[in-house]
């Protein structure tokens, strides 16, 4: 028992936390360390309240050279899968910063939406919709200071969700209170769901808005096209319900599908496209 008390303690001592040990005098977990094997890339509220607190941690103090933090910082979060554009070139002035975080620098490919011969290979910077974000101050004595370092979701269906917020509605539910059976709209049932749904959200409709926005920012944007995206990312929206068990099988028809992506171009009309329009 002796040496496995020690062992344990040495394993502890080796894991890279926030601020030193994950286990207490005692040998009980406290929680203090910003790992998980869930895996901080993924858009959950749980993961990152984990990774705000880590930015925090890692970026209080003062700093003859800012550069310097992030870069560190871009070195850490690239363990956690995460990389943002930032090199020994870019340089930080006092003020306001913002930082688009995307998954894995080197992630290539395509989706059913993504036109591989026009734009190439698809990036994947639109499945983590996080920003990261913060305040540069300047003081007297040559040192600087990151203040209001945020990571928030600036995902497009995020912002549409705010824009454009899905009304509640009455609804019934099995004895599981799991599944849907009956909704006074079952449209808006659905899309209260799909927003919900940090999977469907952020693998379905987010990249399906993103194709939108850039072809509406190069003009090549049309109704029958928006259309037929969104008729797309709602099929598939609905059937990632259905197999998991959240939506009443005998509900699912066109008509929904139909509403459900009313829903969405609703949505999608009220974001702020690339172009400022």
């Amino acid at each position: 028992m002796s040496l496995f008390k020690k062992i344990m303690s040495r394993i502890v001592e080796n894991e890279q936390t926030v601020d030193g040990s994950g286990f207490d005098q005692h040998l009980t977990q406290t929680a203090r360390s910003a790992h998980s094997d869930f895996g901080l890339f993924r858009d959950d509220p749980d993961q990152l309240r984990r990774l705000q607190a880590f930015v925090n941690a890692y970026l209080g103090g003062s700093y003859i050279e800012p550069e310097a933090a992030i870069n560190l910082l871009k070195s850490k979060l690239n363990h956690a899968g995460l990389d943002f554009d930032f090199n020994s070139k870019t340089k930080l002035s006092p003020g306001s910063h913002s930082f688009q975080l995307n998954r894995y620098g080197e992630i290539f490919g395509t989706t059913p939406t993504h036109d591989l011969l026009k734009n190439g290979f698809d990036r994947g910077k639109e499945y983590v919709p996080l920003n990261l974000s913060f305040t540069l101050t300047s003081t007297p004595t040559g040192k600087m200071y990151f203040t209001d370092i945020q990571i928030t979701r600036s995902g497009l269906a995020d912002q549409a969700e705010l824009k454009t917020p899905t009304p509640q509605v009455e609804e019934q539910y099995d004895e599981t209170g799991e599944m849907l059976i009956e909704s006074k709209d079952m449209g808006l049932s659905v899309m209260n769901m799909i927003m919900k749904n940090p999977q469907i959200k952020t693998k379905v409709i987010e990249p399906v808005f993103r194709s939108l926005v850039v072809m509406k920012g190069k003009k090549k944007l049309t109704t029958d096209e928006a259309n037929t995206r969104l008729t797309f990312a709602a099929k598939s929206a609905i059937r990632k319900l259905s197999s998991m068990g959240k939506i009443n099988k005998d509900k699912v028809d066109n008509a929904l599908v139909k509403r459900v992506s009313s829903h969405l171009m609703k949505k999608f009309k009220g974001i702020k496209t690339l172009s400022g329009e």
